[in-house]
């Protein structure tokens, strides 16, 4: 098991869901000094996220999250999923914690391989040594594990057993000004923050791409831009 340590600075990510903007946790680098928490100013707005960014990850963690045997099918996965209308397990092995499967493994591992999922086993798609955090952690320190590893969710690990889980949304909602602040971040004269291009949809299209930009005050994908 890997326990995710403190990342440098990165960009920014944007993705979407249920056709409403959410940024992930990115965001938060931009108002995070080296040395912890710090007031940010934005287009005359100041936000201080000292103490919400300084709760520990147990105060906002989903406490029962759902997991599955690494010895289960893909089939199997996927019904659990879908049913419980959510985007990803905790796999155990022997009662511990040993790897994550999501949405993103059927689509990479299965179908795109042309893979028959009753044939699958779980162990063979997840994402495996597990990245996780500890209870008592920071939620800014989860908030950068998950921008700089490009990932929406944290097991929630102590002294070897699972615990919780946190993930993108948990974050959003104890600071839910975040997308708001950012953009007005963008638009207030730091694109360049930007020349690498962000990831998620683009709100012209709803196509996913990994190099939107800012185009009449919508980020868009490169086929739309301009257009």
């Amino acid at each position: 098991m890997r326990t995710a340590s403190s990342p440098s600075r990165s960009g920014y990510s944007i993705r979407f869901c249920n056709k409403a903007r959410a940024l992930t946790l990115s965001a938060w680098l931009c108002v995070l000094s080296p040395q912890g928490a710090k007031p940010f100013i934005a287009c005359g707005r100041i936000d201080t996220i000292a103490m919400r960014a300084r709760i520990p990850v147990v105060e906002i963690m989903t406490t029962t999250p759902i997991t599955i045997a690494a010895e289960a099918t893909a089939v199997e996965a996927a019904k659990i999923m879908r049913d419980r209308d959510i985007g990803s397990l905790v796999v155990l092995a022997d009662g511990k914690p040993t790897g994550i499967v999501t949405e993103r493994d059927f689509v990479t591992k299965v179908a795109a391989s042309d893979l028959q999922p009753s044939r699958i086993v779980v162990k063979d798609i997840m994402t495996s040594p597990i990245v996780a955090i500890h209870p008592h952690e920071e939620v800014a320190e989860a908030a950068k594990q998950m921008s700089q590893r490009k990932i929406r969710r944290l097991p929630v690990i102590e002294e070897g057993k699972l615990v919780g889980i946190v993930t993108e949304n948990d974050i959003l909602r104890i600071w839910p000004q975040l997308i708001e602040v950012t953009r007005e971040y963008a638009r207030a004269g730091l694109e360049s923050q930007f020349a690498q291009g962000i990831e998620g949809h683009c709100e012209a299209c709803g196509v996913y791409s990994t190099s939107l930009m800012w185009d009449r005050n919508l980020l868009v994908c490169p086929e739309c831009r301009g257009g």
